[in-house]
């Protein structure tokens, strides 16, 4: 791809406001260009690999995800990474193949500059490509986020845009995971740093009930016919820098179904709500999002954030579902067996 056409293909989504920053303005070009190499899987299936950073800038609060993934015999990879500050670049720090599976790790590394950086959260977009031997080696493609250790694979993006594949997207992992369902401004879903406010859960009747912290009371599609939810809430039981890798469990206790699940945000300043809550067969699909919990006159600790959470859903007698699908943030999905 050339350059004029990957500034046609980026231009959609690079951050207005960029351009107003003090600071490292001058390492934030579009066009500055990461690293390359050469495999390191001891094969000649991979022929050579590159990132390229093309615009970097204050995070706007969409996180870090993956824009698009093109195979052939040359793999395209377009995504936002989450930084420290902006003056970032991207990084790859591997890449492999194995058994149709094309594994791409990809980092962000502080600029070589003597020049102060405006202190804000990152926000890095890039360009990854990785050239094979032929198209026919590659299958899946997994991308992973290192710094966040957020994932993202070709089958969860051709889900996201309808076509059936017959991927399984339940291992999309991160604050930020998987692409469908919840991509990551999608279906009642709210930007980090905006308020929940906007957004009203619904019931069976389309009138509106519960709180940005109740969650809608909604029965969706439930085929079983024996339960309906009759009550659902969300705790935030913990924000701070984030630890790395998020953890999710769930529970049935008599009538309730419980869900502890975790959230990468832009800072620790955040607080779980829970946007809407449904059955889908024998699944109870969770929509989890987050609002900021300062004003604009007070400052957060700059790291990445982590947030803890608890969603309860309460069910009119026996709950009939067997799992839990948590969508959550614009690049994430995971699904939760529950336990008795």
């Amino acid at each position: 791809m050339s350059d004029l056409s990957r500034r046609e293909v980026l231009g959609a989504t690079v951050a207005a406001g960029v351009a107003g920053l003090a600071g490292c303005l001058d390492g934030l070009v579009e066009g500055e260009t990461g690293e390359d190499g050469d495999p390191n899987d001891g094969t000649d299936e991979i022929l050579d690999y590159s990132v390229e950073t093309t615009d970097s800038g204050c995070n706007g609060g969409d996180g870090d995800h993956v824009d698009s993934i093109e195979t052939g015999e040359t793999v395209q990879v377009l995504g936002v990474m989450e930084a420290p500050n902006p003056c970032h670049v991207a990084a790859v720090n591997d890449v492999g193949l194995d058994g149709g599976e094309l594994s791409v790790v990809l980092d962000v590394e502080s600029e070589d500059s003597d020049t102060e950086c405006v202190q804000c959260i990152g926000r890095i977009e890039y360009e990854a490509t990785v050239d094979l031997a032929s198209a026919d080696l590659v299958e899946t493609v997994r991308i992973t986020h290192a710094h966040s250790e957020n994932e993202y694979t070709l089958d969860e993006q051709r889900d996201e845009e309808g076509t059936d594949t017959g991927g399984d997207d339940e291992d999309g992992t991160g604050d930020e995971g998987g692409n469908d369902t919840d991509n990551e401004t999608e279906d009642g879903e709210t930007d980090e740093g905006e308020s929940d406010d906007e957004s009203s859960d619904t019931d069976e009747d389309g009138e509106g009930s519960g709180t940005e912290d109740e969650g809608g009371d909604s029965n969706g599609d439930d085929s079983s016919g024996t339960t309906s939810i009759v009550d659902s809430s969300i705790e935030t039981v913990e924000a701070g820098c984030s630890r790395g890798e998020l953890a999710f469990e769930g529970e049935i206790e008599g009538e309730t179904v419980q869900v502890q699940g975790m959230r990468n945000t832009s800072t620790p300043c955040y607080e779980a709500t829970l946007e809407d809550a449904s059955v889908n067969d024998d699944t109870l699909v969770l929509q989890v999002g987050v609002e900021s919990n300062t004003d604009g006159n007070q400052a957060c600790i700059e790291c990445l954030g982590q947030i803890e959470y608890e969603a309860s859903v309460t069910f009119d007698g026996t709950p009939a579902v067997t799992e839990a699908v948590v969508i959550q943030g614009k690049d994430s999905r995971h699904v939760v067996q529950l336990g008795e």
